[in-house]
């Protein structure tokens, strides 16, 4: 009997330990899709602070840069010691190398602006095709970590993250096109999808978005967004150099900033 009972309380201390590694895997698995998330984005912010820190060589705006840099490390981090396992440790090895270039390349240009007052363009190129690269890679890892976590996410929240980041990488874009010193190197900072076509996108994520925003303060968050949206919409459908880059750059992350607030909202609920 002893015995017997022994094994009946192995068998439930087993049961209930599988079932809280299925909640905390579970429950950790949203964090991880977040935080790929906050990488891809905040890459974008930094890439677009540096072509305004070369036009202007703002000492604020290198802090921008650096400030953005540190919080894709910061997620680049938590990806890399997640034990969730959605994406493999080569997969993981390879982001993070990728990553590493794109730093030290940021960090070259930086200091190039500083010296000499302008960035080496063939530096700058290669910063920008990295980032390009580092993008693809990241949105793919993401897709391929949503699949695999294959929970019961609120789609909302998909068509918010998709938004933020596509926002953030068409505000890099229009800097680049719209300062000097980026100009000459323009084709290496697109990703070849024309700037009116990337604005098309959001507009249809936009769409979507405004259609599902039920709560009280995920309308307010709307209309917000709404506003910016539609002030600096025609800017990028039909860019005009003669635009003012601060105004698109702050509407721009207002926008964001109301994304961000509404996936709180949602997942606040």
């Amino acid at each position: 009997m002893k015995a017997s009972g022994m094994r009946l309380s192995s068998l439930v201390f087993a049961v209930v330990m599988m079932v809280l590694g299925s909640s905390l895997a579970h429950a950790e698995k949203p964090e991880f899709l977040s935080d790929l998330h906050e990488f891809r984005l905040h890459n974008f912010l930094a890439l677009n602070a540096f072509y305004r820190y070369s036009d202007s060589r703002d000492r604020m705006l290198q802090q921008d840069i650096n400030a953005s840099i540190n919080n894709a490390t910061r997620a680049m981090s938590a990806v890399r010691t997640s034990d969730t396992e959605l994406l493999s440790n080569d997969d993981i090895a390879r982001l993070d190398q990728e990553f590493d270039k794109f730093r030290a390349l940021m960090q070259q240009n930086i200091q190039d602006v500083r010296t000499m007052g302008y960035p080496d363009l063939r530096l700058l190129s290669e910063m920008a095709e990295q980032a390009h690269e580092l993008n693809q890679i990241s949105t793919e890892l993401y897709e391929v970590a949503r699949e695999k976590a294959n929970l019961d996410v609120d789609d909302r929240v998909e068509s918010i993250r998709a938004a933020s980041v596509l926002i953030a990488q068409m505000l890099s874009n229009y800097t680049a096109r719209s300062t000097s010193s980026v100009q000459q190197t323009f084709q290496g900072a697109t990703t070849g999808i024309p700037l009116n076509e990337l604005a098309m996108r959001f507009d249809a994520l936009f769409t979507r978005i405004n259609a599902a925003g039920t709560e009280e303060e995920m309308r307010a968050l709307l209309q917000d967004a709404n506003s910016k949206w539609s002030f600096i919409r025609n800017s990028y459908i039909n860019f005009n150099e003669n635009n003012v880059v601060f105004v698109i750059d702050r509407y721009s992350k207002g926008i964001i900033d109301s994304l961000e607030r509404m996936i709180q909202v949602i997942e606040s609920a």
